[in-house]
């Protein structure tokens, strides 16, 4: 642990050092970002994530990632926004669904995020935690065949 940790900071001092030295460098910072969301920095995190998108607007990796630490963040409508962003720019990409399906299942919108989660698994057939949730909200309407036969696909 103490090891991983020790190898973040010095990743994080390189990155520090590539947006010093190539600031108008979106990856730069989307980096960077990365660095400081496994250090625990997710405000710092935020930040990088948005000059990644100021300085590249359709930098889709940049909107699911924030996203995703909004969310973790209790921040589920801003994280809500990204997901849609990441939907438009990039809408083969199965995780900004299962997210947003995610943040729908919370919020006990069931009914919408089961089309989500659908579609998460419709993209990536083989996402057994789109199967789980999907099965867990079929649970939760009494629809138990359904539910079954999404854990058995989460399992296999």
């Amino acid at each position: 642990m103490m090891e991983s940790r020790i190898a973040d900071l010095q990743e994080l001092e390189d990155c520090n050092l590539t947006v010093m030295f190539f600031p108008a460098d979106p990856d730069s910072y989307y980096n960077r970002a990365i660095v400081l969301a496994r250090l625990e920095q997710k405000e710092k995190a935020l930040e990088d994530y948005g000059r990644t998108i100021q300085l590249k607007p359709g930098y889709w990796e940049a909107y699911l990632n924030r996203g995703i630490l909004h969310n973790q963040m209790g921040n589920p409508e801003m994280a809500m926004d990204d997901m849609q962003k990441v939907m438009q720019l990039h809408p083969t990409d199965s995780s900004a669904y299962f997210v947003r399906g995610n943040i729908l299942y919370k919020q006990k919108q069931y009914d919408h995020a089961l089309i989500d989660l659908s579609k998460a698994i419709s993209l990536s057939p083989e996402d057994d935690e789109a199967y789980n949730l999907r099965g867990i909200i079929y649970a939760v309407n009494n629809e138990c065949d359904k539910a079954r036969n999404d854990y058995d696909m989460a399992i296999t």
